[in-house]
C-alpha cells in the first residue's frame, strides 16, 4: 500500500512539475513574446519528433522554414532558441571579432571534442585556440605545401585510372574521403594514414563519419548519450592514430628534439606548442582532439564538395567539354601538374569550384550563438545570452 502511495505521489509531482514548466515557458519565459508554434515553445519533444521520428529524421530544418512562412522572419523554434530568416541579420548575429559571441553549449558539444577549437563554447577561449592554429590555414603554408597537394592528386589519379582500366565500380564518396583524409594528415602531421591504398580502412572511416552524422540529431536531443557512446564505441583509425601522434609529439618536445624534425612530423601540433597558449592547453588530450576535429571536419566536407562537383560536371556534357578544353590548354607541354597560382587563373575551373560551393550544403546542422548583450534584428529585440541563429 505504501509503495502505491509513493508511486502515486511521484507521478503527481511529475505532472505538477510538467505543468509548471509548460506554463512558465508559454507565459513567463523571456522568449514567451516571440511568435511560433505553442507546442514548440512548450517542449523540445516537438523538435525531437521532426529530427528523429518523422520520415527518415532530420526534418526539423524544413519545419523551421514552414514556421517562418507562417509566423515571420523571427520565430521561437523551441523553448530556448530563436531563429531568424533575414539576410540583413547575418552580420549582426554572426558578427566578426572582436564582437563577443559564445557558442550554444548543446550545439558545440555535439562534436564530442570540447577541447578542440570547434567544440569550444567561450568566445575568448575560442579566439585564443583559433589564433594558435591560424598559421596552418595561411596562404604561405598552403603555397609551401604545394608538393603535398600534387603528390596526393597524382595518387588519386592513378587509383582512378586503375579502376577505369580494370572496369571496376568504386564509391566516389569513399574514394574522395580517403584522398582528403590522407591529404590533411600529410599537411598537418607529416604522414598520411594510407587510406588511398587501404580500401577496408577507407570504408571503415566512411562508416564512422556516416554514423556520426546520423547520431548528431539524437545527441542534440539527449546530450548524455554522447558520453555513453564514447565509452562503448570502438575508436576509428584516425582517432587512435591521433592519440598516438599527440603522445609521440609531446615525448619529442620533452626530449628536446630539434624543432625542424618536429615541424616535419606534426606541423599542427607544433603551431599549438609554439603559441602563447598556457601549458594546460598543450596537453596530449587537447592536441589529439584538435587534430581529430581537423581531420573529421576537413575531410568529409571537402570530399562531399568533390563528389557533388564530379556528378554535376559529368551530368552536364557542355560543362565537361569546356572544362576539358581549358585544362588541356594549361597542361599542354607540361611534365607535371600546374601550380596553384596557374589554376587560380582558369575561369571555368574557378566557376565550377564557386558554383559547387554555392549549391552544396557544407554544414547541415544549425550553429546557434549567444550574445552577452541585447541584439536588434528584423524589428525584434533579442534578450542577452539567448540561443540565436
Amino acid at each position: 500500500m505504501k509503495s502505491m502511495l509513493w508511486a502515486s505521489a511521484c507521478v503527481l509531482l511529475l505532472v505538477i512539475y510538467a505543468v509548471f514548466v509548460i506554463v512558465y515557458r508559454l507565459f513567463i519565459h523571456p522568449l514567451s513574446k516571440f511568435p511560433g508554434p505553442k507546442l514548440a515553445a512548450a517542449t523540445k519533444w516537438y523538435e525531437c519528433y521532426f529530427d528523429l521520428a518523422k520520415s527518415n529524421g532530420g526534418e526539423f530544418a524544413w519545419e523551421i522554414d514552414h514556421m517562418h512562412k507562417k509566423y515571420g522572419p523571427v520565430i521561437r523554434v523551441n523553448p530556448d532558441e530563436i531563429h531568424v530568416k533575414d539576410p540583413a541579420a547575418y552580420e549582426v548575429i554572426y558578427a566578426k571579432s572582436p564582437t563577443h559571441r559564445d557558442k550554444w553549449p548543446p550545439a558545440a558539444s555535439m562534436s564530442g571534442t570540447p577541447l578542440a577549437t570547434f567544440g569550444t563554447v567561450s568566445h575568448d577561449l575560442h579566439r585564443k585556440r583559433r589564433l594558435a592554429i591560424s598559421p596552418f590555414f595561411s596562404r604561405k603554408f598552403i603555397i609551401n605545401a604545394e608538393k603535398i597537394f600534387k603528390d596526393q592528386v597524382e595518387h588519386l589519379s592513378r587509383n582512378l585510372q586503375s579502376c577505369y582500366q580494370s572496369g571496376n565500380v568504386l564509391d566516389l564518396r569513399v574514394t574522395y574521403l580517403a584522398f582528403t583524409t590522407d591529404t590533411i594528415c600529410r599537411l598537418a602531421f607529416g604522414g598520411a594514414l594510407g587510406l588511398q591504398d587501404d580500401t577496408r580502412g577507407a570504408d571503415d572511416w566512411a562508416e564512422t563519419m556516416e554514423a556520426v552524422a546520423r547520431l548528431t540529431p539524437l545527441i542534440k536531443q539527449f546530450p548524455f548519450l554522447l558520453s555513453v557512446s564514447t565509452a562503448f564505441a570502438t575508436p576509428s583509425m584516425p582517432q587512435k592514430n591521433m592519440h598516438y601522434r599527440a603522445t609521440e609529439f609531446l615525448k619529442q618536445v620533452n626530449s628536446n628534439d630539434e624543432v625542424e624534425e618536429m615541424d616535419e612530423k606534426a606541423k599542427l601540433f607544433h603551431f599549438i606548442n609554439e603559441s602563447t597558449l598556457p601549458s594546460e592547453e598543450k596537453s596530449s588530450k587537447r592536441l589529439a582532439q584538435e587534430g581529430f576535429a581537423l581531420i573529421a571536419a576537413g575531410s568529409e566536407t571537402t570530399a562531399r564538395i568533390l563528389t557533388i562537383a564530379t556528378f554535376h560536371i559529368l551530368d552536364n556534357p557542355d560543362i565537361l567539354r569546356r572544362l576539358q578544353v581549358e585544362l588541356k590548354d594549361v597542361l599542354r607541354g607540361r611534365t607535371e601538374l600546374p601550380s596553384l597560382d596557374v589554376l587560380r587563373e582558369l575561369l571555368w575551373l574557378t566557376a565550377v569550384v564557386k558554383e559547387t560551393l554555392r549549391i552544396a550544403a557544407l554544414i547541415t546542422s544549425r550553429l546557434p550563438v549567444m550574445a552577452p548583450t541585447e541584439l536588434h534584428v528584423a524589428g525584434w529585440t533579442i534578450p542577452s545570452n539567448v540561443s540565436l541563429e
